[in-house]
């Protein structure tokens, strides 16, 4: 005879079913619950597109997002004009007047006067100071101060000549007895000094002009009278 298992008792069945129950409402409940919270993310996602797309392109009597202001035209300005004065001095073609100074770094230059030809002042100090042949001195009188915090170290060398064709002339250095040249020397800050610089230059040569041409910037141009 076979043996056959007695079936639970009735108490125990009760039990069983009411936890299979139970279990059954729990996952219907998260069920539920993950439903809600995918609805609530796209619901969100969905608000912030629009408002995205509003701040971007706004309707009538909407105002522009501060953020993602619409693009405006910005008005071309005109140049700014370069003032003739700030040029003077900066090119031989605006020379400084004479008696205008003119600044480079470390020094202040002034054009005092000019003399041309010089040969018979020079000739009066000495006859070696004799020009070449076809050739006369052009003498110019300058003011050179030093406006440095430190001292300034002036070499005449740095002034030359250039002429109306296009030449450019050295100082003559080499001069007997001639009183108050303006030679090389070096400077204490806030001195000054006038002398005289004396060219060789041809007596065809047209106008002249004086240039300080420092080892380093930018050169400056005085008007020779």
């Amino acid at each position: 005879m076979s043996e056959t298992t007695p079936p639970p008792p009735s108490g125990v069945a009760e039990v069983e079913r009411q936890e299979k129950r139970q279990i059954r409402r729990e996952y219907l409940l998260v069920g539920v619950l993950a439903i809600v919270a995918v609805c609530c993310m796209c619901a969100g996602l969905l608000a912030l597109g629009g408002n995205n797309n509003r701040a971007n392109n706004p309707g009538p009597g909407q105002a522009v997002n501060a953020e993602n202001p619409a693009p405006t035209a910005v008005p071309e300005l005109p140049p700014t004009p370069t003032s003739p004065a700030a040029a003077v001095g900066a090119s031989l073609e605006n020379p400084a007047s004479v008696g205008m100074p003119v600044e480079v770094p470390l020094f202040r230059f002034t054009v005092l006067s000019a003399e041309r030809p010089a040969d018979a002042r020079l000739a009066s100090y000495s006859p070696w100071n004799v020009a070449p042949e076809d050739q006369e001195f052009q003498g110019v009188r300058v003011r050179v101060e030093c406006i440095s915090e430190q001292e300034c170290n002036f070499a005449v060398w740095q002034m030359d000549l250039i002429g109306s064709s296009g030449v450019i002339y050295a100082p003559r250095v080499v001069l007997v007895d001639v009183p108050d040249l303006a030679e090389s020397r070096e400077m204490l800050p806030g001195s000054s000094f006038e002398g005289s610089i004396y060219y060789e230059v041809p007596r065809s040569e047209g106008s002249v002009t004086l240039r300080w041409e420092p080892i380093v910037g930018n050169s400056v141009y005085m008007r020779v009278p």
